[in-house]
């Protein structure tokens, strides 16, 4: 085995002791093993700011304290990410600045009034970006990598209605978008006419409008999965008001109109499912569990309209642990009636995916002996052997066959005596 000093002293003294070809070995060893160092401490190589920013990259500033919890969190996750650190030592300068220590004006300058603080600035001084808050790596990356195509001068139309995005939408704005939708510029790409539901997302009128009116338009442009969800947000984006309400008066809202809601957005032939997953989610928040395990298996129903064998199977069984978990994470404590409300749901779901499946696995016949447990029926201790055997490796066919035989032999030993 070899040892790897990195002691530079150390090394040569191996080095000068060993054959050309093993200190070639040692050496690509070395050099593999640096590589991999760095990759473990990679992290952005803040400098502290002493009054004055160097001018031959753009700036990165980032505003912190020694108590800020948000501040420590991003320096510990975000800052050390590999990607990220590469691309903000290549292109900025960056600067770390304790607000709590620092003495200049520069907090004052950027009007940092919530900590973490973050801006870019262009090597002229132009603020390019400037954000507040705890910050996810791939978003950090985003914004870093648009603060420097802004200083370039490289900004797309497209970029430059995410700008608007983030600030109060000015009649600059509104014109960009109106030559943005008229010109066909988001035609030309899924990421551009997904800008324009994000604006429609964001309440803007002009880009809802222009969606709506062309539907079939945007299916072409937009991926067929995607498009369902973005439908499906700017539904539950107009009937957000009106389920709050409803919610904070802990009542039903009026189903039919979101039902109507949900047809304007997505068909009359396409909408039943997500009807049923909202009146799932609704009640299920509420607390009103009766309404929401009807509402779940009137959901998967729907969802499970247009499957057949394997595939349905697969997504019934995928369905029936999602609704394993909701009642897992059920913040209140579920009475006698309503457990075995829920087991009974999900021992029929199961059931009906077991005689599906191919090769159902052993996490399948636990729960089933779980819901069957809970509903006190005899075939608790049938599928809890069949678990046993599957978990230990029998296959499905031969764990039911072994535990349905040993349940008869016991069965005849206990007539017997």
């Amino acid at each position: 085995m070899i040892l790897i000093y990195l002691d530079s002293h150390k090394y040569f003294i191996i080095m000068n002791n060993l054959s050309f070809k093993n200190q070639h070995i040692l050496f690509s060893a070395l050099v593999i093993f640096c590589a991999f160092s760095l990759n473990l401490n990679a992290q952005i190589n803040f400098q502290n700011y002493s009054g004055k920013l160097a001018t031959d990259k753009v700036q990165l500033i980032v505003f912190s304290a020694g108590w800020c919890g948000n501040c420590k969190e991003m320096k510990k996750t975000v800052f050390q990410d590999k990607e990220l650190s590469a691309f903000v030592n290549e292109n900025f300068n960056a600067y770390m600045v304790d607000v709590d220590k620092d003495k200049s004006d520069i907090s004052r300058k950027y009007d940092v009034s919530g900590l973490p603080t973050f801006v870019f600035v262009s090597e002229k001084g132009e603020l390019l970006y400037k954000g507040v808050g705890y910050t996810e790596t791939d978003e950090f990356l985003k914004k870093s990598q648009f603060s420097l195509k802004k200083a370039s001068g490289q900004l797309t139309d497209r970029d430059r209605l995410y700008e608007c995005m983030e600030s109060e939408i000015t009649k600059s704005c509104e014109e960009l978008l109106k030559n943005y939708l008229q010109n066909n510029s988001w035609k030309n790409s899924e990421e551009n006419a997904i800008t324009v539901i994000d604006y429609a997302l964001n309440s803007n009128k002009s880009a809802l409008n222009h969606v709506m009116q062309n539907k079939a338009e945007y299916a072409k442009v937009i991926s067929k999965d995607l498009m369902e969800r973005a439908l499906l947000m700017l539904a539950e984006q107009e009937m957000h008001e009106m389920l709050v309400k409803s919610f904070e008066k802990k009542a039903d809202p009026d189903w039919k109109k979101v039902e109507q809601i949900l047809i304007k957005y997505k068909g009359a032939d396409n909408y039943l499912a997500d009807l049923q997953g909202i009146k799932a989610e609704y009640y299920f928040e509420l607390g009103n569990w009766t309404k929401f395990l009807s509402a779940k298996n009137d959901f998967i129903l729907s969802e499970l309209n247009n499957t057949s064998g394997e595939e349905k199977a697969n997504k019934l069984y995928h369905e029936t642990q999602k609704l394993l978990e909701e009642i897992e994470n059920y913040e209140n404590k579920l009475s006698a009636v309503e457990e075995k409300q829920a087991a009974d749901l999900v021992y029929k779901l199961l059931l009906e995916a077991e005689k599906l499946l191919k090769n159902p696995d052993a996490e399948l016949y636990y729960q089933l002996y779980i819901a069957a447990e809970t509903l006190t029926l005899k075939e608790e201790d049938y599928y809890y052997r069949v678990y046993e055997k599957v978990k230990n490796g029998q296959t499905p066919v031969d764990a039911k066959k072994a535990a349905k035989t040993e349940i008869e032999e016991e069965e005849v030993a206990e007539e017997d005596d």
